[in-house]
């Protein structure tokens, strides 16, 4: 007889080789040489606290998705105190705004539907033919002409029907007519407490509305209504994005627009797509997946429109994975052309002290390296740190980003193919142990 015990240990001990195969030992942290790329930093006359902005360059090298592989070392070799200080976030603030209630028959469009604010302050569609229905509450319009910063997003309060998605849009106007889209969002109630999956935050990507209103719209669904309005402001002088240009996007016919960020690497904020094939106006839809195994996850929509940059932004705030899909409406003559697509990075500004011996160096690059970042008021404990002088970081020019499209999955990619592997590596190692096995009961029976 022969004995199962001594017939799998093999067979285990060999899966657990396979299995365990390809990993390195963790490099130390605290040590400049273990990180992949570092770069030179002068300090600012004055305060040994200063803030610092990572270049392009950082935000590509990074490894790990919450920063946690970003260090500032000293010329000996010691780690510095820092903390990561966000600008826009820091000064941004919700401002409640005066809104109207738009009560008609139909949902208005971008144009030709102009809005009357009547004297009980109600705002009522007008321009276009009674469409048959009962009038109902088709809009929010949100008073914004005195606005005078930048409007990082909207935050609505609304009421949701049970388990229905409905896609909310944000327009502005100057004379209540015509209507740019600025962007939109899809909502989902999940239970009878009115959790949702998302916040009701509608991202405007820093758009000035000084002298225009903005307007609330949402699909034609029963029971929906939003009783208000709060503008989210940054800054009046907001530093400008990181704006990298990419290659490697690819159509799949004329609808569909396919890329993939690159493993590790800071995430970027949104893509921007300059049309080139003068399709005038193309409505899209945004979708992402973890792999090429996962279904694909519907992020948001917009219209794009040629000529135009700005209004052609997708934000990437409800991304499940790095690989993505831009799909052009069937009614449409899709994609003329391989847009342009450009990815913008929000600002990642670092504080620290200064109390150490130069050179001084900022480095990144070591995948599973720990979180070890402070608080601002750690560093900063009293003041604004947006006054600290700024540090500067010698790195080269901007680089391109290559945004190649992940092969579609097959019965050999991705996790299959590992698992293939070591199905087919047990496989292999139980076989010899069977013959092994067989030659040595052979042989004691001869």
């Amino acid at each position: 007889m022969l004995d199962a015990r001594r017939f799998l240990a093999p067979v285990i001990l060999s899966l657990v080789v396979l299995g365990g195969c390809g990993k390195a030992p963790t490099a130390d942290p605290n040590r400049l040489e273990s990180y992949a790329r570092s770069w030179f930093i002068t300090p600012a006359e004055g305060k040994a606290e200063q803030q610092l902005s990572l270049p392009a360059e950082t935000l590509l090298t990074l490894k790990t998705h919450d920063l946690g592989d970003l260090r500032l070392f000293d010329g000996a070799g010691r780690p510095l105190p820092a903390a990561l200080f966000k600008e826009a976030e820091e000064r941004s603030r919700l401002q409640l705004m005066k809104s109207y209630p738009v009560l008609g028959t139909e949902v208005p469009r971008e144009a030709g539907v102009a809005l009357i604010i009547a004297p009980d302050q109600v705002a009522r569609a007008v321009g276009v033919a009674r469409a048959p229905g009962r009038e109902r509450q088709v809009a929010l319009l949100v008073d914004s002409r005195e606005v005078g910063r930048r409007v990082l997003g909207v935050q609505i309060s609304a009421n949701l029907p049970l388990q229905r998605p409905v896609t909310f849009r944000a327009a502005a106007s100057s004379d209540l007519k015509t209507w740019e889209l600025l962007g939109e969002k899809t909502l989902f109630r999940t239970d009878a407490d009115g959790s949702q999956l998302e916040q009701g935050r509608l991202p405007l990507g820093g758009v000035t509305l000084k002298d225009r209103y903005l307007q609330i719209t949402w699909d034609a669904v029963d029971g929906v209504s939003v009783m208000g309005a709060q503008l989210i402001t940054g800054i009046n002088q907001a530093r400008p994005s990181v704006t990298l240009s990419t290659s490697g996007a690819r159509l799949e016919g004329t609808h569909e627009l396919r890329f993939s960020l690159p493993d590790g690497g800071h995430f970027p904020a949104a893509v921007e797509l300059e049309l080139t094939g003068n399709e005038g106006v193309l409505p899209v839809e945004f979708f992402s997946r973890r792999d090429p195994e996962a279904p694909w996850q519907r992020i948001e929509g917009t219209t794009l429109r040629s000529g135009m940059r700005l209004g052609n932004r997708l934000t990437f705030d409800a991304a499940t994975g790095r690989e993505f899909r831009i799909v052009a409406d069937k009614r449409t003559g899709g994609f003329a052309a391989l847009p342009r697509v450009i990815l913008h990075y929000a600002e990642v500004v670092m504080l620290t002290r200064f109390n150490g011996k130069p050179p001084y160096r900022l480095a990144a690059g070591l995948a599973g390296a720990p979180r070890n970042l402070l608080t601002p008021a750690d560093i900063v404990p009293q003041g604004n740190p947006v006054d600290l002088p700024r540090a500067t970081v010698t790195s080269g020019p901007l680089p391109r980003v290559e945004i190649g499209p992940v092969a579609s999955a097959g019965p050999l990619s991705g996790r299959k193919a590992a698992m293939w592997l070591v199905l087919l590596g047990g496989v292999v190692v139980l076989g010899l142990a069977v013959v092994r096995l067989l030659r040595r009961q052979t042989a004691a029976e001869d």
